[in-house]
């Protein structure tokens, strides 16, 4: 299990308390990579000093990496672990403060600028669970979060993602590590997660080998 942890450039003018916060950042989950801002790059670095990055350390404060994945343009949506959390967050308050980002506690709903370094809580939010799942890299980052599903150790195989109607218990996405995009069917690890966001289900699938029978 993580907390997720949302930072940006001022710049993107997003206001927790405002009616349409949610819908603009859930655009911004789904907007086309931009290379990280400058002030993004500079402040994931400055995590980086002191926590170094999942994908080089396993014991690490971070939940997912690369850190700079988790970044899209002037926007960047971070997991902490949980063991890591109440430890982390001034450490990353201030990190991000340095860099004149604005951040928001999803977990908390607590709000910190520059102007109120010591957050105010913003009483409207719904948590981050409850977002809709909207996008294949949504889907993979809360599935890798809930489940705490690790990359590939050879790193032949990267997460997919494909996304299942279902009009009668509601469409779902699968979430798996594979080589292409034809779901694993035997011996994986992976997710189920709902697409209105409302759960997710961690799977482990096996193949049972029947013994042959003699004559």
């Amino acid at each position: 299990m993580s907390a997720n942890f949302w930072c940006w450039v001022p710049t993107l003018a997003l206001m927790p308390y405002s009616h349409d916060f949610l819908d603009r950042v859930d655009h911004l989950h789904r907007a086309p990579f931009q290379p990280p801002a400058t002030a993004i790059a500079g402040f994931v670095g400055g995590l980086l000093k002191r926590y170094p990055d999942l994908t080089v350390a396993d014991q690490t404060a971070w939940a997912d990496g690369p850190m700079l994945g988790d970044a899209n343009g002037q926007f960047t949506d971070f997991s902490i672990r949980w063991d890591y959390y109440e430890k982390v967050v001034p450490f990353v308050v201030s990190t991000a403060l340095r860099f004149h980002l604005n951040c928001l506690d999803p977990q908390t709903s607590q709000f910190y600028t520059t102007k109120n370094p010591n957050g105010i809580v913003v009483a409207s939010l719904r948590a981050a669970s409850e977002l809709p799942v909207t996008s294949k890299s949504m889907a993979i980052k809360k599935a890798r979060d809930v489940c705490g599903l690790d990359n590939s150790a050879d790193g032949s195989k990267q997460w997919q993602a494909v996304l299942i109607k279902n009009a009668k218990f509601g469409d779902e996405w699968h979430v798996w590590l594979g080589k292409d995009q034809v779901e694993t069917l035997c011996g994986s690890t992976g997710a189920e997660v709902k697409a209105d966001g409302s759960s997710t289900s961690c799977v482990v699938t096996l193949c049972k080998i029947m013994p042959r029978k003699s004559n």
